[in-house]
């Protein structure tokens, strides 16, 4: 039969025909195994074993499209949610070094300033808008704080630790700012500088504070050293006089002088600073203000009289009670007596006197002595000021007095004022509050 149809010619085209049809079936299905094998290749491993035929694989790779689809929007939204995260966070730090009490700016890698903030302009003279987009040597004037700064500009990564630089602005050379110099870097990468962090703070009063400190130790030690090199020299006196009795007692009542100018500055610096720092708590008692006055200027009298001085107290019979701390009170008047006494003339006179009104009452210690300049009035309560003034220099003290007298008299809320005319003597003026004391009384 086939031997039949192979001689005959349309039998021959048939069979032709049904072995292409047969080999572009074999070809076709190799090509779906193909692209079904490629179709599983692009599932998850967890869901490639579930793929079997090739419909089925479509519907899984179909389906894996969509939930990567979902996916990625999901982390588009989070990643905007982030960035918008970041751009508050940015904005409210930028916000925070704005009003920050501090001049900042900050360094790119660059080196270039990609922040300033407003503070600059105040404390420096500097506009922020002048400050960023610009290197160090376009905006910085003064000469040790550019040292500094160019030595990162261009390369912010030599900065490995925190500097500091001291100057005063030319324009303000009143003020003290220090700058400080601080390497930026990522939590996950410390050891790597991505920027500069530049903060200008005002340290004026620090630096007075300083100042004052410096002083305070130079004139301490330098009261110390004078009363102890008399004490000495007098010591090795003695031990030369021989038999000479004058000479015996001379120096023996030097000594004693000097001991109680050392014992004296010694005290009045310990009660100066107890008040100060505020370790002194005032302990009020209501007293017959009168008979307190009169008793201190008694004791001074008696002091006084050895100069060949005189002495006048007036009083009001009727003087109002006061309530303040007499231990404390005491030193104050004692330590004014003395002034009145120490720079009076020989032969001058020094006066107390009182009156009261409905708000206060009102003591005025007067001498005829040598006055106190102008200039040296504006400082007389400053701890260890003395005036160049040869007619105080000439007499010993140590400055710590009438500021000791000063912080008591503050202390009992009332005031203390100075007149006085070179040549023609010294008024000082203690206000106290009548009001006032009742208050703290009642409290």
């Amino acid at each position: 039969m086939i031997q039949e149809q192979l001689s005959n010619p349309i039998g021959i085209v048939l069979a032709a025909l049904a072995l292409g049809g047969l080999a572009l079936c074999i070809w076709q299905h190799r090509q779906l195994v193909r692209a079904r094998n490629q179709i599983v290749g692009l599932l998850p491993d967890t869901k490639q074993k579930e793929a079997g035929s090739l419909p089925f694989a479509l519907s899984l790779l179909d389906q894996h499209v969509h939930e990567k689809i979902k996916y990625l929007k999901e982390r588009r939204q989070d990643a905007e949610t982030e960035t918008k995260a970041l751009s508050y966070h940015h904005k409210k730090l930028l916000s925070v070094l704005e009003v920050f009490p501090e001049g900042v700016v900050i360094l790119d890698q660059a080196g270039m300033a990609s922040f300033a903030n407003r503070k600059m302009e105040s404390l420096v003279g500097i506009a922020k808008e002048d400050i960023v987009g610009k290197p160090p040597h376009d905006w910085c004037n003064d000469d040790k704080v550019l040292n500094l700064l160019v030595r990162y500009e261009g390369n912010v990564t030599r900065l490995r630790r925190s500097e500091t630089v001291e100057f005063s602005p030319a324009d303000k050379s009143d003020k003290t700012l220090a700058v400080t110099v601080s390497p930026i870097s990522l939590p996950s990468q410390p050891d790597t500088t991505i920027g500069v962090l530049i903060l200008f703070r005002d340290i004026t009063a620090e630096s007075m504070a300083k100042r004052s400190r410096d002083d305070f130790v130079a004139h301490v030690s330098h009261e110390l050293k004078s009363p102890l090199n008399v004490i000495k020299m007098h010591s090795e006196l003695l031990l030369d006089v021989g038999d000479d009795p004058q000479q015996r007692i001379c120096s023996i009542n030097v000594i004693n002088d000097e001991v109680d100018r050392v014992s004296n500055m010694i005290t009045d610096l310990l009660n100066i600073t107890r008040l100060e720092v505020g370790s002194v708590s005032i302990e009020r008692k209501r007293i017959r203000f009168r008979d307190f006055v009169a008793d201190v200027f008694a004791k001074m009298q008696r002091a006084g009289e050895e100069n060949n001085l005189r002495f006048k107290l007036d009083l009001p019979q009727s003087l109002s009670h006061m309530s303040i701390d007499k231990d404390l009170f005491r030193i104050a008047l004692n330590n004014i007596l003395s002034n009145a006494i120490k720079y009076n003339r020989p032969g001058g006179l020094v006066t107390l006197e009182a009156e009261e009104n409905d708000e206060s009452v009102i003591l005025r210690i007067t001498d005829t002595g040598v006055g106190i300049l102008p200039e040296d009035q504006e400082r007389i309560f400053e701890k260890f000021y003395r005036s160049d003034d040869d007619d105080v220099t000439s007499r010993s003290g140590h400055g710590l007095g009438l500021s000791l007298a000063y912080e008591i008299i503050v202390l009992h809320n009332g005031q203390l004022r100075v007149e006085s005319e070179k040549g023609k003597g010294t008024t000082f003026t203690i206000e106290l509050g009548k009001t006032s004391n009742l208050l703290k009384e009642a409290v």
